[in-house]
Formats: C-alpha cells, sequence, structure tokens
C-alpha cells in the first residue's frame, strides 16, 4: 500500500484510476503476471486541456475486449498538457515525459516490462511512437490508432508550419530509436495520416511495424466505429501473444 499512496504522489502531473492501480497490486500480491495497456487518449487543441471524457477519447471496444479474453488490466492517462506559446506540438513531448513517469513506476511496484504495452489514439498513438526513442526497456511494445499531432492535411496552407516543419522534426525525433515495435491501426480515409504518411515507420522498421491499413468511411473516428472490429480483436490479441512469448 505504501508503494501505490507514492505512486499517485509521482503522478500528480496526470490522472488515473485509483481502481485500475489497485488491481493490478493485487494481481502481483497474488504472484500473478498482469498484462497492463495504458492508454493515452486524443487532443482537440493544442492550445487547451483536453477532456478526456469525450466518447472519441474512450478505449476502443476492439482494445477493450482483452480484458475478459486475457485479463488485461488497463490505464488511463489523462494528461492535461498544452503547447507553449512559442513553441508549438510542446505538449506531445510533455505527455511524451509523463508517459515514461508512468512506465517507470509501474516497472516499479513489480510489473514485467514485457507484460506492458502502450497504446493511444491520435496524439495519444504519436506519444506513443516517441517512447521508442526514450526507454524501449520499460514495456514491451505499442498498438496505435491513426497516430497524429500536426493537424489535418486540408489546413496545410493555412497553417504551414504543422506539416512543413513541425511534422517533420518529429519524424526525426521519433526516428532516432534504434527500433520500433508496433501495431499500427491507420485509415485511408483519415484527414491527418492515412497509410501513406506513415510508411515511414514500415521504411525504416520493416521486420517491426505491422502497419494495418482500410476504409470504413468513418475517416479519423475509425478506431470507435470499426467496421472490421472482429478482425481488428483477433490481430491485437495475437500481436499481444506473439510479442509477450518473443519476450519471455
Amino acid at each position: 500500500m505504501k508503494n501505490l499512496i507514492a505512486f499517485f504522489i509521482l503522478l500528480s502531473a496526470i490522472n488515473v484510476n485509483a481502481n485500475d492501480l489497485s488491481s493490478i497490486q493485487e494481481d502481483l500480491v497474488l504472484e500473478k503476471n498482469p498484462v497492463v495497456i495504458i492508454w493515452s487518449h486524443g487532443q482537440t487543441r493544442p492550445q487547451k486541456s483536453e477532456k478526456c471524457s469525450s466518447r472519441f477519447n474512450k478505449i476502443p471496444k476492439t482494445l477493450k475486449y482483452l480484458e475478459k479474453e486475457i485479463n488485461a488490466h488497463f490505464i488511463f492517462m489523462c494528461s492535461k498538457s498544452t503547447d507553449n506559446d512559442n513553441s508549438p506540438g510542446s505538449y506531445i513531448y510533455k505527455r511524451v515525459k509523463q508517459l515514461k513517469k508512468l512506465l517507470t513506476e509501474i516497472n516499479e511496484i513489480g510489473v514485467n516490462p514485457n507484460n506492458i504495452f502502450i497504446s493511444g489514439w491520435s496524439a495519444g498513438g504519436w506519444t506513443a511512437l516517441h517512447m521508442f526513442r526514450e526507454n524501449e526497456k520499460l514495456f514491451n511494445s505499442a498498438i496505435v490508432f491513426a497516430p497524429a499531432f500536426a493537424g489535418p492535411r486540408h489546413e496545410t496552407k493555412k497553417y504551414p508550419w504543422w506539416r512543413e516543419e513541425a511534422r517533420p522534426a518529429h519524424i526525426k525525433e521519433i526516428t532516432k530509436a534504434k527500433f520500433i515495435n508496433a501495431l499500427v491501426f491507420a485509415y485511408e480515409d483519415d484527414d491527418f495520416n492515412r497509410p501513406e504518411e506513415l510508411k515511414f515507420l514500415t521504411e525504416l522498421y520493416p521486420n517491426n511495424v505491422n502497419l494495418i491499413g482500410y476504409n470504413c468511411k468513418k475517416g479519423h473516428l475509425t478506431h470507435a466505429k470499426d467496421c472490421k472490429s472482429s478482425e481488428t480483436e483477433i490481430l491485437i490479441l495475437n500481436y499481444i501473444n506473439d510479442q509477450i512469448n518473443s519476450k519471455n
């Protein structure tokens, strides 16, 4: 219990559910080896704190399905990070630091890093990709949905800095990682990043990134309204099992 109290103090910059953490602790006491999935939400506006409870920010059913299938534990990392006025896009780096801190503490309470997966949608997925250049030993791998942060493509002329400068700069940082192990879901009608905008991942990490692209005519919100949900569930379940078996 002392570890859990210290855990909350160190996580003061973000919100996490006490019941989720208690459940993980109970499994550890029972000498079980829980699978833990950290979920990171999207960001409507970089200049404004995100409403984590928004419907599109919820953990998608295709991922939540793992609660019953493999008794996975979920931690919803609610971040209130925003951009600095002089550093557009800095909110992502703040979230990366928060995620790294959370991962470190989960490791320290006894969860096997090989059983920890990071996941997220949109800016949350982009945050997860950044973690590989921070410390890939803190977790197993990533499962991300429509990773993006630099605004929709149709706003490129209106706000050229985001996609013409900030996005390439972020990609340069992400690809400093020695390797990236990730299952990436991207959508062909997504106004932010289609599969073709994420090919840098498979080009640089061809053996470790599985890029899944399709079109449900739901655009950036396909993760919440997945027309291939059954297939997505199987892909995620098999990916997690394969990743754990390969590292244990």
